[in-house]
């Protein structure tokens, strides 16, 4: 008789990923990035969205900030415990830890694959004039110029539309604008003190940050956001991102890279966190591309220039591309 775990998120997550249970539970969701009626409370708009947050699908609502995972999404819908929600899901799934079916019983068979690479959400935006209160958090804490942010096209916004919803932005917001990429205007919506909608976008893994600005150079840093793109180009270094570290880095990204820069030596520079570590590792173990982390205590190029200034991040940087 083989040994049956007790029920729990991460036996369930085993079987069955996050977006399976959302198609599942959620009947008004039909793809990433795609707004719908929330079943959560009566609404005529169009008001919720399921969107990929930190390697994890989230529930969000804008209109009433509900910001949820797909767990506490059932357990909200069916007014469930955390317990009850684990045993629905193995009841209705037929995944054999509450019953006396084995646990190696195949799982009900659903054809819900999860693309990350199409995201068909419809942005626009408003912008709005700068001020010092963005210079503060640009110019003072990151040192990036006016020049910088309008050079690698970032706009502060008063209002964004994703699929012709209106909604007022964050005193602090910022567009990035990435071009017209497989048909469609690619946007990154960034609000920094924001925890519940800090970032919405309709990019892809096709749209590489900071692409369009880069030249010919001997050496290119891979980072992990477009704020570390425009701090190394502040500090004289020709650099760029992927969607996020979790983004797999592909040959053809690289060959896209080496036909617009011509480089000679690439390196990684991913956040100074198990995240970033694991995701650099990747990357070094496939194409031998090498690694620089930021010393303990700075998470990425924008915290240590916040806090040491670029003086220090240059000749950081140089003392470890000569190890």
């Amino acid at each position: 008789m083989k040994f049956k775990p007790p029920l729990s998120k991460e036996e369930i997550l085993k079987h069955l990923n996050e977006y399976t249970l959302f198609k599942y539970y959620c009947t008004n969701f039909e793809r990433v990035g795609k707004l719908f009626k929330s079943e959560l409370r009566a609404d005529k708009n169009n008001s919720a969205i399921i969107n990929e947050y930190k390697n994890h699908l989230k529930y969000a609502d804008f209109g009433d900030g509900t910001n949820i995972g797909v767990f506490d999404y059932i357990m909200k819908k069916y007014n469930l415990s955390y317990g009850e929600c684990l045993e629905l899901i193995d009841k209705d799934f037929n995944l054999g830890y509450k019953s006396n079916s084995t646990l190696n019983k195949q799982p009900i068979k659903l054809d819900y694959s999860y693309n990350k690479e199409s995201s068909s959400s419809i942005i626009y935006i408003q912008s709005r004039s700068w001020c010092s209160k963005d210079g503060k958090f640009w110019l003072h804490k990151y040192g990036i110029t006016l020049n910088t942010l309008n050079k690698y096209r970032v706009y502060p916004i008063e209002y964004y539309w994703i699929n012709q919803v209106k909604y007022r932005a964050n005193e602090l917001a910022y567009a990035y604008y990435f071009g017209n990429i497989d048909g469609m205007d690619r946007y990154k919506i960034y609000q920094p003190y924001d925890e519940n909608y800090k970032w919405c976008s309709n990019t892809n893994s096709n749209v590489i940050q900071g692409f369009d600005q880069l030249e010919n150079t001997d050496l290119l840093i891979l980072t992990k956001s477009l704020k570390d793109t425009m701090v190394f180009h502040e500090a004289n270094y020709s650099a760029c991102s992927l969607q996020a570290e979790s983004t797999k880095l592909t040959e053809n990204h690289l060959n896209i890279l080496k036909s617009k820069t011509n480089y000679k030596r690439i390196v990684i520079v991913y956040d100074n966190d198990d995240a970033g570590i694991k995701y650099a590792n990747k990357i070094t173990l496939e194409y031998g591309i090498p690694s620089i982390f930021m010393p303990e205590g700075t998470k990425d190029a924008s915290e240590f220039v916040e806090s040491y200034g670029y003086a220090e991040l240059k000749d950081y940087v140089e003392s470890n591309l000569s190890l």
